[in-house]
């Protein structure tokens, strides 16, 4: 038979166990070429240090970007003006959207509009082929 303490000492073990590990999506050295690329380009000043406590933030916020995303951020900050904060940059990283898929499926454009005249006379055309209200 157990003892008490051999019961508790091993769910007192489980519970201190740290409850997960950080996983990033990207590579610490593809974040650091990030980070640097972002303090040449004076978007983030030059006494941020490397795991600073500004850069652990935005790797934290940026932990579900991975090293493809975080590179098209940094070649989206090319035209970019103003301060950049990890939201910002957050857009730059997000693939660019496919709006022409819809554009398929749109009606044609109306090639010329009608007047009141020619509607009414639409009207009383197709009121006759159907035989539908009174004229």
């Amino acid at each position: 038979m157990q003892s008490v303490g051999e019961l508790i000492k091993p769910s007192l073990n489980e519970q201190t166990k740290p409850q997960g590990t950080r996983s990033y999506a990207h590579s610490l050295e593809v974040f650091v070429y990030i980070w640097r690329g972002l303090q040449a380009a004076r978007f983030i000043a030059k006494d941020e240090v490397v795991d600073g406590t500004d850069y652990k933030y935005w790797r934290e916020m940026l932990k579900d970007v991975d090293n493809e995303g975080l590179l098209r951020g940094l070649r989206g900050t090319e035209g970019f003006t103003g301060y950049m904060t990890w939201s910002a940059f957050r857009e730059l990283c997000a693939p660019e959207k496919n709006d022409r898929s819809h554009k398929q499926f749109l009606p044609p454009p109306l090639t010329k509009t009608m007047t009141v005249d020619q509607r009414r006379a639409a009207c009383r055309r197709m009121k006759l082929e159907t035989g539908v209200g009174t004229l």
